[in-house]
Formats: C-alpha cells, structure tokens, sequence
C-alpha cells in the first residue's frame, strides 16, 4: 500500500511571465499589421518576425502558464520512498519521474548563479538536467544528484522537500 510523505505543487506563473506572453503576441499582431501596409518595402522582414513573436509566445504560454508540476515523496511497493513528479497540464496528469531516494547523493537547496557556476565547472562531463520548475525568476532552487544516471534533477524551493530529501539521501526505509 503506498501513501503520501509530503507534497506540494508548483505556484502560479510571475506576472513577468504573462507579461512577456501579451507583449509578444501584441507585437507580433502589430508587425504583420504594419506589413500589409502600402509602400513597405521588404514585408516578408515584418511576417518573418511575426511569427518568430507568435512562437515565442505560444512556447511560453504552454512551458509555464499552463504547465503545473506536482511534487511528492511517497512509497512504493518494496516500501522505498520515492519522489514521484507529475505534471498535468489541463485536465491530462502524466508521472514524469519517479525517484528513488536511495539513489540520490546529493539534495539541496541552491543560488541559480552557483548553479550555473558549478554547471560551467562540469566542463565536457557535465550532468544531464532535468527541469521540473515552471517559475524562471526563481532565485533558489533544490538540486537533486544522481551520480549514478550521471544527472540533475531541478525542483523549485521547498523547505520541507527539501529537509526530506536530506535526511533520506542513499536510505532505504526498512
């Protein structure tokens, strides 16, 4: 029988967010508008453009408006903890990862600069990463490490995920 430790839910989308989303559509409406005008010269420049914003907008409207990720450590049936991330978008729910602690070595919560600081370090082994976080102006976030997959799992902050995750890093529950 599995049951939930702990869980939590990404937060809604920064107004920088929905902001950046009505700007480019805005401009992208307005540059075509501007090359159906007469005596444009080059109006293939203004709809190229126009798309590019429209694409721009559509992208970030489905990676972090409508995009929300849940976040939870449960067991699983060998009575493991496993942290298992959903995402749902609309009414669709998928498990995208599932976890096990026993295998992390490393959680915690860091600066994104130290983050790329220590990306940058990696050099030509740097880990693969994974994203689950739909707020970019977050400033902290928790790292988890599977040196065995040779790869990052980013979560957005969350003390008490956080804390579990450390005192369950490389345990099985018995």
């Amino acid at each position: 029988m599995s049951y939930t430790r702990y869980s939590f839910s990404t937060k809604k989308p920064s107004a920088l967010i929905h902001s950046a989303v009505i700007i480019s559509y805005v401009l992208g409406v307005l540059l075509y508008a501007t090359s159906t005008m007469e005596n444009i010269p080059y109006p293939v420049i203004f709809q190229t453009a126009t798309i590019l914003l429209l694409a721009v907008g559509t992208y970030l409207l489905f990676r972090f408006v409508f995009k929300k990720f849940t976040y939870e450590i449960s067991e699983n049936s060998e009575r493991d903890l496993d942290l298992v991330i959903t995402e749902t978008v609309g009414k669709k729910q998928t498990v995208v990862a599932r976890l096990a602690l026993s295998k992390i070595s490393r959680a915690e919560i860091v600066d994104k600069k130290a983050l790329k600081k220590e990306l940058a370090s990696k050099g030509k082994s740097r880990p693969l990463l994974f994203r689950y976080d739909t707020n970019p102006s977050d400033q902290r976030v928790i790292l988890i490490d599977f040196p065995s997959e040779n790869s990052w799992v980013i979560i957005p902050e969350d003390k008490t995920m956080g804390q579990i995750l450390k005192v369950h890093i490389g345990q099985s529950e018995q």
